[in-house]
């Protein structure tokens, strides 16, 4: 049995047809399965979202869900009844997939984890470090032009005429406020717009965003951005905080996953992605702690913030370990790119828990089949996962 675990998104059938799932199922002659996570895709346990209805949502939960399926298949399908069970998962669903074999060992055999950022934190300054490390890379003159852009919005910023301008070159949907939390919201929104362009960065795509970013239109480092932020949102004007409440924190059922995933974050894994850091281009202290604190009250109200994330991140860590020893045949693969590997395991920590670091690649890149275009390192890797996959079930 390979089963790959759902997290934060709703599940199709494409994603254990292809891939290195697919091909590991079709090599030992597996039943492939695609679990969908509670309360993403249609996988709804109440009317609504409210605050009181979501707190059944939790890793917890999600994992008991699995170790519930997998005995369900195997007692009502004979021919499963003494199958070894594989789990696999990307990001999210990949620390779930650590977390099962780890939990329910009796139940998983071997594990494959991508890209699982293990180690839960409060603040993650780190991600931007990554992301801005990478650009640079690619090309300091983006990483610079970044910097410059970044530097002259904040000057902006304490003036009218200069909320005003930013607004204009930006597209706000409303004028640009710099009061709390409205001003850190504009700079999560603007700084997100880099960590969609990295996390999931294939070969060139970062240069050519670097290009695009240089050549466009402007008479300075903020006018450029204005005009490429504009074409990354196709357009579209950027909303204020307000208007990510007006969203978010209703509790009605959508196709969306931030509501979901926000108390996710607030309630056990935080991973605050901010610009605490002075090693990165977006403006030190740009996106704050704070500013999630307050995202977290606003939608779920008292007792959701910064003092019930700390206790919930040293809870998740206590649970499950982060970096834990203890772990065995769970083979774990990060690239180098992905501004999620940080809190992840880098290194084998023994013969049964491998891993691997691989320069050069993405979140998630390991999840696709064995083709001439992937690099040495992460053929190397790939077969890594095939290899001890094989062994482990044999």
């Amino acid at each position: 049995m390979f089963v790959y675990l759902g997290g934060e998104w709703e599940v199709s059938t494409g994603y254990i047809e292809a891939g290195l799932i697919g091909d590991m199922g079709r090599q030992h002659n597996g039943y492939m399965f695609y679990t969908e996570h509670r309360y993403y895709g249609e996988s709804q346990p109440l009317p609504d979202w409210s605050t009181d209805n979501i707190k059944y949502l939790s890793v917890d939960q999600a994992l008991a869900d699995v170790a519930y399926f997998i005995q369900y298949i195997k007692a009502h399908n004979p021919q499963l009844a003494d199958a070894k069970v594989v789990v696999t998962g990307v990001s999210y669903s990949a620390e779930m997939s650590t977390w099962m074999r780890l939990k329910y060992p009796h139940l998983v055999d071997a594990a494959w984890a991508s890209s699982a950022p293990l180690v839960a934190q409060v603040d993650f300054p780190e991600y931007y470090e990554v992301i801005g490390h990478n650009i640079k890379l690619v090309s300091p003159d983006c990483h610079k032009l970044i910097e410059d852009a970044s530097s002259i919005m904040r000057t902006l910023m304490q003036t009218p005429e200069g909320l005003s301008k930013i607004s204009q070159h930006f597209y706000t949907c409303t004028p640009l406020k710099n009061s709390f939390p409205h001003n850190q919201h504009f700079w999560n929104t603007y700084t997100e717009v880099f960590a969609g362009i990295v996390q999931y960065a294939f070969p060139g795509v970062i240069q050519t965003q670097c290009e695009r970013l240089l050549n466009a239109s402007g008479n300075d480092a903020m006018e450029k951005m204005g005009s490429f932020v504009r074409e990354y949102y196709n357009g579209g004007c950027i909303g204020d905080y307000d208007e990510f409440l007006a969203y978010y924190a209703g509790p009605s059922i959508t196709y969306g996953i931030y509501r979901q995933w926000y108390y996710q974050i607030c309630t056990e894994f935080a991973y605050l992605q901010t610009t605490t850091s002075a090693n990165q281009p977006f403006g030190q202290n740009t996106v704050t702690p704070e500013y999630f604190d307050r995202v977290c009250y606003d939608l779920f109200g008292e007792g959701n913030g910064l003092e019930r994330m700390k206790k919930s991140v040293e809870r998740t860590n206590l649970q499950y370990g982060g970096r834990n020893k203890a772990l065995t045949k769970v083979v774990s693969i990060h690239g180098s790119v992905d501004p999620w590997h940080p809190p992840g395991i880098l290194e084998s920590l023994h013969e049964l828990a491998p891993a691997r670091l691989v320069q050069g690649s993405a979140h998630g890149h390991d999840m696709g089949s064995i083709i001439p275009c992937d690099s040495p390192q992460l053929q190397e890797a790939k077969q890594l996962v095939k290899d001890s996959i094989a062994k482990w079930i044999l």
